[in-house]
């Protein structure tokens, strides 16, 4: 998000909450199955949803995204990625039109809706197209994707990854860390800055 995350305060972060993937990309056991959580913009980046992944999430809860990006697609086809390059169930909700300004005034389409649930094999399960609040369901069978995990050949990715390869399309920085370390109040002059350099 264009606001403070725990790779701006990295090494505070890093104190008070430790280093492990846990730290960074918890995910939560439930009745249901193991759940871990995207927030809107976070889901741009397939990094994100594979660390819940990694960390055993066998559902991925994105929630919002804003236009133009779900009237353009972008919303859809990163959420289809997210579930199907990482083998778990991405149940994405988004926003119905929202009253900005006074109580009174018209409710503006600005989330663009489309929410939608997604199998682990990247298939829309269940959608509502419209912007208009409204709501979705279908089956989350986490039976059924245990099962494809362990005995899928390809189409269950996570036993695949190359990580020592892969790791070293990250040992140089691109946008550096603590960048907000000691200076939270420059949040967006200091963020801008770096995205130029």
């Amino acid at each position: 998000e264009p606001s403070t995350t725990p790779h701006d305060i990295y090494d505070k972060w890093v104190e008070a909450y430790g280093n492990t993937l846990n730290s960074f990309f918890p995910v939560t056991d439930t009745d249901i199955g193991r759940i871990g959580t995207l927030v809107c913009y976070e889901g741009s980046f397939p990094e994100t949803a594979r660390a819940l992944a990694m960390n055993g999430a066998e559902i991925i809860y994105r929630c919002s995204y804003a236009e133009p990006w779900v009237g353009r697609g972008a919303w859809e086809i990163q959420n289809r990625a997210r579930a199907l390059d990482n083998t778990c169930y991405v149940v994405a909700p988004n926003l119905g039109p929202c009253v900005i300004g006074a109580p009174t005034a018209p409710p503006i389409d600005l989330p663009g809706g489309k929410s939608m649930l997604i199998n682990y094999k990247g298939e829309i399960i269940a959608s509502h197209e419209g912007g208009t609040n409204a709501y979705t369901s279908g089956v989350i069978d986490i039976g059924a994707l245990r099962h494809y995990r362990q005995q899928a050949g390809i189409g269950s990715w996570l036993k695949e990854i190359k990580s020592e390869i892969y790791s070293l399309i990250y040992q140089k920085p691109v946008y550096e860390k603590n960048l907000l370390h000691d200076s939270p109040d420059q949040l967006h002059a200091d963020r801008h800055a770096a995205q130029r350099r």
